[in-house]
């Protein structure tokens, strides 16, 4: 009888101890592929500034931004946000869209490398435009 109590109670603290660790473990891979994707959108953002300091502007022509280096990170897609065309010359906001409904959905980073994460938006990495629509909502300063 002893032993069959015993073994319940490995079996009951197994079972806590899952339950606390797996969520932790959970985000911990979460944080992890998010700081792929700032760490891709930082090198797209950092060949945006040195097109900048080469052509005086983030732009490839008024209507056009140029080729980004890194297009696609895991799960998600990567674009410029908003048209070039209405775009003032000095700013520029690139946007991570994850191509399912993991949390956060949405990863982005603006021309002085301050990074926003929103849970929901409409755009898809479906979305044929060179760009991505300003259709995020519930976003916050990313924390790593």
């Amino acid at each position: 009888i002893l032993r069959s109590d015993w073994s319940s109670d490995v079996c009951s603290s197994d079972l806590i101890l899952t339950s606390i660790a797996y969520p932790s473990y959970q985000k911990y891979v979460e944080n992890t592929k998010m700081q792929e994707v700032r760490a891709a959108m930082m090198e797209n953002a950092q060949f945006l500034e040195r097109f900048y300091q080469k052509n005086g502007s983030f732009k490839q022509s008024s209507t056009q931004w140029p080729d980004l280096p890194i297009k696609e990170i895991g799960d998600f897609c990567i674009k410029v946000q908003g048209d070039a065309k209405g775009t003032p010359d000095g700013r520029f906001t690139l946007k991570a869209v994850a191509r399912s409904d993991k949390n956060p959905k949405v990863l982005k980073i603006n021309e002085s490398f301050v990074t926003v994460s929103c849970e929901t938006t409409e755009s898809t990495c479906e979305d044929k435009a060179q760009h991505f629509a300003n259709t995020d909502k519930s976003c916050k300063i990313f924390e790593s």
